[in-house]
């Protein structure tokens, strides 16, 4: 049954301009008694630091792309070039985008306290507080909307000091969308 679905290829792929050479062997203890999409997906993963999950595999004009298909089954053969399209994740860039996520969640925060203070102060200017309390609400109003601004202008530091690399560019939109956002809720707090 193994011959079948042969346990050893020998697999050429391109990369760009790199060529990486595969050499698959089905372990011992592995499941199943064929090489899968999924163990040349691993394999290139191991040589060129492109996670599966980024990796578009080719062979003669179609995608593989059911990790769990057999590579014969597929019409690979020992000695195929393949062509790789995906690249590899920057550790150091998902750290930042980690970074700008938690900037993003905390301005949504922000932007829920700015509608709360600017609903309370709607309703301080519709009459729905009494004369002798009205002080003391915009005093307490005036306070939260410093903190906010102290808040916001943390983030705006933190936003400010994130670098994604030049392909990123998801990441730098994803800045700027939020620096914009940052700056409305700074516009509403004048």
């Amino acid at each position: 049954m193994a011959m079948f679905g042969r346990i050893k290829m020998q697999l050429q792929v391109s990369h760009g301009s790199k060529k990486y050479n595969i050499s698959l062997e089905l372990a011992d203890d592995d499941k199943g008694d064929v090489l899968t999409v999924h163990h040349l997906m691993k394999a290139i993963a191991d040589v060129s630091e492109i996670k599966p999950q980024n990796q578009k595999l080719i062979y003669k004009g179609r995608s593989l792309t059911e990790p769990s298909q057999s590579l014969v089954g597929l019409g690979v053969r020992d000695g195929a070039k393949l062509m790789l399209l995906g690249k590899k994740t920057v550790s150091h860039d998902t750290e930042e985008v980690k970074k700008l996520l938690s900037v993003e969640a905390m301005l949504e925060k922000h932007e829920n306290k700015m509608a709360d203070m600017m609903s309370e102060l709607n309703g301080i200017s519709k009459g729905f507080l009494s004369q002798d309390l009205i002080p003391q609400a915009l005093s307490h109003l005036k306070k939260q909307v410093g903190n906010a601004t102290e808040q916001l202008m943390k983030q705006f530091e933190i936003l400010d000091a994130l670098r994604f690399d030049e392909d990123n560019k998801q990441a730098r939109v994803k800045r700027k969308n939020v620096a914009d956002k940052l700056n409305v809720c700074l516009d509403k707090c004048k």
